[in-house]
C-alpha cells in the first residue's frame, strides 16, 4: 500500500506582514487547495509565494488561467487556489506565504490517495486546518501517535525566518515523561522538515501503541502541523491540526462541538487530548452544555507536559451533540478534539479555543452547499460558541457571494439568547437562505452585543461510503 504523505502549512497574513502560509504536496496523487478570505473593509491586493522543502522561492505569474499573481479580492470575498492547477508550478511539496494589503484568513484542504491516480481511485483521506498569523519558537502538540490503533503522526515544521535554525522535537508518553528526541540542525530559511513516525518511529525506538504528546522547540520562529493517518482494510483516515502556541493556551478552553454516538449508536464520537503546558501540577475537568455530568482526567493532577485523554462515549447518555468547557485548576492547557464515525469510516479534528482568544466576529473562509453541483459533493456546517461571560443576544450571519456563480450571499439574524458556553449550528444544505442548489464561499458570524465567539467548520462529501475513504475534515474559524 502506498503511503501518501501530505504537508500543507497555512498561514494567514495580516495587512502587509509576510508570514508563511501553506505547504502542499502535489504529484503522486496527493492534492491540496487553500482558500483566502479578505477580512477587511476595502479591496485587497494579494500576493502568493510558494517555497519548496529546501526553502527555494517560486512566485508564479498566474494562479489559474484567468487569475494573475498578485490578484485583487473584494472586501469579504474569498478565492480558492487549487495547487495542482497553478501554471508553471512543478510537482512537489510546497509551503506558501500570503501577503495582503488587507487582513486575510486562509484555510488549507488536503486530499490524499492510496492507489493510482485517475477516475475510480478514491481518496484515502482528507484533512483541513487554519492558517497561522505568525511563527513562534515553541509549539505544543497534545496528540502524537505511533502505531496507536493504526494511527501515526507526521509533523511538518517550517522555518519562517530568514536564517538557518535548529529544531528539537521531544516526544513524551502520556505521563509527560520525555521518551525520544529528534533534532534537526541547520534548517534553512523558509524550508520545511517532516517527521513521519510511521517510517521513523522504529528508528527512534518508539514503542508501538503510543498516544502521547510532544514539544517542538526551535532557535527561531517556526510553524507546525500534525497530519495523523490510519490505514485499515484499504481505507484511510486523517486528522490534521495546527500546533499550539503559548498564546493559544489558557486555563479555560472551549469545544464548540462534541458528540456521543450522534446521531445514532454507531454515529460520531468525540475524544479530547489535553496537555498541561504549565510549570506545575493541575487538575482538569470538562463541563457540558447539555447538563451532563462533568468529566475529569483520570490521571489528575496532570504534571507539566503530561496529557490526558477523555472519551465522550464514557458518558452514560448517548445520541447527543453538545459543546464543552475545559477547565484547568491552576496551569495553562491546550486541547485537541478528535471526532470519528465508525459507520462512515471518517475522522476529523479541531483545536479547542482558548479563553481570551475569541472575537465578536468569527470568519470561516470555506463553506459549501452541495458543491460542486446538485447531484452531490461537499457540504459544511459551522458551529459558533459563546466564549464570553454574558449572554449573546443575537447572531448576524453574513455569507460572501458565491465564488463560482457570483450569486449574492444572504445576510440574516438569529435571535438568542446564547448563554456562556452555548453553541449555535448551521448546516449549509438546510439553510434555505443560501442561493441556488449549490454554493461555495465564506461566512462571517457576529454577536450583536459584542460577546466573544469561537467556532469551527465541519466539511463532508456526499460521495463518501465505506469503500471511498475518509471524506470528512474540520478547521477552526478566525476571530476578528
Amino acid at each position: 500500500m502506498k503511503k501518501t504523505a501530505v504537508s500543507f502549512l497555512l498561514v494567514a497574513v495580516m495587512l502587509a506582514v509576510l508570514v508563511p502560509v501553506t505547504s502542499a504536496q502535489i504529484g503522486d496523487c496527493d492534492r491540496s487547495s487553500f482558500s483566502v478570505q479578505n477580512l477587511g473593509d476595502a479591496e485587497a491586493t494579494v500576493w502568493i509565494r510558494f517555497y519548496n522543502d529546501a526553502g527555494q522561492e517560486v512566485i508564479p505569474t498566474m494562479l489559474a488561467a484567468s487569475t494573475p499573481n498578485p490578484f485583487t479580492l473584494a472586501a469579504g470575498a474569498v478565492y480558492e487556489v487549487y495547487v495542482p492547477g497553478v501554471p508553471d508550478l512543478s510537482d512537489g511539496r510546497y509551503s506558501v506565504v500570503i501577503e495582503s494589503t488587507e487582513p486575510v484568513a486562509a484555510i488549507a484542504n488536503l486530499i490524499g490517495y492510496t492507489g493510482a491516480c485517475g477516475p475510480g481511485n478514491w481518496p484515502a483521506f482528507n484533512g483541513s486546518y487554519s492558517g497561522f498569523e505568525s511563527g513562534q519558537a515553541t509549539f505544543y502538540m497534545p496528540s502524537i501517535v505511533y502505531g496507536f490503533s493504526n494511527w501515526n503522526s507526521m509533523l511538518s515544521i517550517q522555518n519562517t525566518t530568514a536564517d538557518a535554525i535548529n529544531v528539537t522535537v521531544t516526544i513524551s508518553d502520556p505521563r509527560g515523561n520525555p521518551d525520544r528526541v529528534k533534532t534537526y540542525t541547520g534548517v534553512a530559511a523558509n524550508s520545511s522538515v517532516h517527521l513521519d513516525l510511521e517510517t521513523e518511529g522504529a528508528g527512534l525506538s518508539l514503542v508501538a501503541g503510543l498516544n502521547g504528546s510532544a514539544i517542538v522547540e526551535a532557535t527561531g520562529a517556526v510553524v507546525v502541523t500534525d497530519n495523523q493517518t490510519a490505514y485499515a482494510g484499504g481505507n484511510g483516515l486523517t486528522q490534521s491540526y495546527n500546533g499550539f502556541m503559548s498564546s493559544t493556551s489558557a486555563t479555560t478552553l472551549y469545544a464548540p462541538a462534541l458528540y456521543n454516538m450522534f446521531p445514532r449508536d454507531n454515529g460520531w464520537r468525540s475524544s479530547i487530548n489535553i496537555q498541561n503546558v504549565g510549570a506545575a501540577d493541575t487538575n482538569v475537568t470538562v463541563q457540558f452544555s447539555d447538563g451532563g455530568s462533568d468529566m475529569a482526567c483520570s490521571n489528575n493532577p496532570l504534571s507539566p507536559g503530561e496529557s490526558c485523554l477523555l472519551y465522550m462515549p464514557d458518558r452514560a447518555d448517548g445520541d447527543r451533540e453538545f459543546s464543552g468547557v475545559i477547565v484547568s485548576s491552576a496551569e495553562p492547557i491546550v486541547a485537541l478534539v478528535n471526532d470519528s464515525n465508525g459507520n462512515l469510516k471518517e475522522a476529523q479534528t479541531y483545536s479547542a479555543i482558548a479563553e481570551g482568544s475569541g472575537a465578536a466576529t468569527v470568519n470561516f473562509a470555506n463553506v459549501m452547499k452541495t458543491f460542486p453541483g446538485p447531484s452531490g459533493g461537499w457540504n459544511t456546517n459551522f458551529l459558533v460558541q459563546n466564549i464570553g461571560g454574558s449572554a449573546c443576544d443575537a447572531l448576524t450571519i453574513d455569507y460572501s457571494d458565491d465564488v463560482s456563480t457570483g450569486a449574492v450571499g444572504p445576510s440574516y439574524t438569529v435571535n438568542g439568547p446564547f448563554n456562556p458556553g452555548e453553541y449555535h449550528s448551521v448546516y449549509q444544505p438546510a439553510d434555505a437562505q443560501l442561493p441556488g442548489n449549490w454554493y461555495s464561499g465564506a461566512v462571517s458570524v457576529t454577536c450583536n452585543n459584542g460577546q466573544p465567539l469561537g467556532g469551527i467548520v465541519n466539511q463532508t462529501n456526499a460521495k463518501n461510503n465505506e469503500t471511498n475513504g475518509d471524506w470528512s475534515m474540520s478547521y477552526n474559524g478566525v476571530g476578528q
